[in-house]
């Protein structure tokens, strides 16, 4: 994911608290740390962080930790790879799973 998209994803959740708020009382909004805390994750660039991160962060789906490692683009393959042998040991499930589009007639992904 490329710079403009994290920082789409961060304007994104600006402007649906700041119009959120303006209609309610509540501080933070319910789920509001948890999305920051994601999209922050997209922001990780040091092998160890993601890591560590996905260690530290059992509250996202096995889906959504994989779009994290997916895309830390600036992170060694090995520690993508360590941190996607975490979120496998959590979910055995997802070892399954295919995140590869189907393209009919060429045998790959699901189709």
């Amino acid at each position: 994911m490329g710079t403009e998209g994290r920082a789409q994803m961060q304007f994104d959740l600006s402007t649906v608290t700041g119009a959120l708020r303006r209609v309610t009382s509540l501080h933070p909004l319910p789920g509001e740390i948890k999305a920051q805390t994601y999209i922050g994750a997209f922001y990780l660039q040091q092998d160890e962080d993601l890591v560590q991160w996905v260690t530290e962060h059992s509250e996202y789906s096995s889906k959504q930790l994989s779009v994290v490692i997916t895309a830390a683009a600036a992170v060694s393959k090995k520690a993508r790879q360590r941190a996607q042998e975490i979120v496998d040991t959590r979910d055995p499930k997802s070892k399954k799973r295919s995140y590869m589009p189907s393209i009919p007639g060429f045998g790959l992904g699901r189709g």
